[in-house]
């Protein structure tokens, strides 16, 4: 586990096993551990489940061939107002997290595509994002997805945000940034009703993911696992893909 990952998963030396209890005890504990911190700052901290889908999908870009993107949206609130996120949100009571990836990640398709189209292939990594400042805490698995048939309601493009195929059909349209200085140029705004969409090269990502000026902290996480991981990923997606068609195999 890299050193990113270990800070933010709460993992390495140091760290102490958790310990249980009522959940008085816990918020004394921690008030005595953080040198008597305001208990009622404790008690208001909002510990939330928040789930993100890394959609890896093989696009078509004119002169440039087929290349790997990362679907990504635009926050339209805070935290981290303005930044490229993974698509997804809020886990409801009683929703368990595949159905929630499901619904947001419909959601930010400004629910154009239906959520038996969206496949929930395995967990990335879970991300502890935790804000002292602002006086939040999530707890976020970011799992690996995919989508069926994109090019079927979308079209990507360099500038519109609405945009017909070759044949006239109208489709809402995806922005495509496929170098680093259109995502550092782009400032068009994203809103809850209409999220703003983009499609970024992964080969593009990993040299600005670390300025954390661009991307919301699950996302960096996530991405960067992703890439730790690719080959493993690739190689459990075609066992899965052969056990579909062949069944498991006996022992």
């Amino acid at each position: 586990m890299s050193d990113d990952l270990a800070k933010n998963n709460g993992a390495g030396r140091g760290h102490a096993p958790p310990q249980f209890g009522t959940a008085q005890e816990n918020r004394s504990a921690s008030s005595k551990e953080n040198g008597g911190e305001n208990e009622q700052n404790r008690e208001e901290t909002l510990n939330n489940v928040g789930v993100g889908g890394l959609f890896v999908l093989k696009i078509e870009i004119p002169k440039k061939g087929q290349k790997e993107c990362v679907l990504l949206y635009k926050r339209y609130k805070d935290p981290d107002l303005g930044k490229w996120s993974l698509p997804g949100g809020a886990v409801r009571c009683f929703e368990s997290t595949e159905q929630a990836l499901k619904r947001k990640a419909s959601e930010r398709l400004h629910k154009i595509i239906d959520v038996s189209r969206i496949t929930v292939n395995g967990l990335i990594v879970l991300v502890n994002h935790i804000n002292q400042k602002e006086n939040f805490h999530y707890l976020s698995p970011q799992y690996y997805m995919d989508i069926a048939n994109l090019s079927d309601d979308f079209i990507w493009t360099h500038h519109r945000r609405k945009a017909k195929d070759k044949k006239g059909k109208a489709k809402t349209s995806i922005l495509l940034l496929d170098t680093e200085q259109q995502i550092k140029k782009d400032v068009s705004e994203s809103t809850k009703d209409a999220p703003l969409l983009a499609l970024v090269p992964v080969d593009v990502i990993p040299a600005m993911v670390d300025s954390n000026e661009y991307f919301f902290k699950t996302t960096i996480i996530a991405i960067k696992t992703y890439h730790a991981q690719k080959g493993r990923i690739a190689e459990i997606m075609k066992c899965l893909e052969d056990w579909r068609m062949n069944g498991v195999p006996e022992k």
